[in-house]
């Protein structure tokens, strides 16, 4: 591949291509997520417009792909809760296998922070799932620190996952 990757914030008109990313993220690695591609594939159109929609609020959401041309190669989702603005949250990080080793989850969670310290938040969040090597290096490359014992996943306890912080006053 010689393009560059490049960075695509998703606005409500892109709830097609956010779902396909999203299932394509499922199928390909369904244990890095909580959401199951069953459970996903399910879920009316309508629902997929509305999860977008509401990711047009930048002030608590950041619905990003990564693109490389014309295909979406990187999803992440950066979310603060509004009744917490000081703590920001790293979702649905995935990246597929023909960018991977391209620089494009770095990208991703490059520009999640950015948002999260530019919105206020002192720290940023995410789970990763035990085992996962190569997550577990991006976000520890990015300053990432284990917070607390791992914990199994609320709907598969054979899969543990890890919470893991960065502090974003440093």
């Amino acid at each position: 591949m010689s393009e560059s990757p490049c960075l695509y914030v998703l606005t409500p008109n892109d709830w097609r291509e956010y779902r396909a990313i999203r299932l394509r993220a499922l199928a390909d690695s369904p244990d890095a997520f909580a959401s199951t591609l069953a459970r996903e594939e399910g879920r009316p159109d309508a629902e997929w417009a509305n999860r977008v929609a509401a990711g047009a609020d930048a002030r608590y959401h950041l619905p990003l792909v990564t693109r490389l041309g014309s295909r979406f190669v990187g999803l992440a989702w950066g979310r603060i809760m509004e009744s917490d603005p000081h703590v920001a949250y790293l979702f649905q990080m995935w990246v597929a296998p023909e960018a991977r080793r391209l620089g494009v989850g770095r990208l991703l969670v490059d520009a999640v922070i950015d948002w999260a310290r530019r919105a206020g938040a002192r720290r940023l969040e995410l789970e990763v799932t035990c085992g996962n090597t190569p997550a577990w290096s991006l976000y520890s490359r990015a300053g990432f620190q284990p917070v607390g014992e791992p914990k199994p996943f609320a709907e598969r306890p054979a899969l543990l996952e890890q919470r893991m912080r960065l502090d974003l006053s440093i």
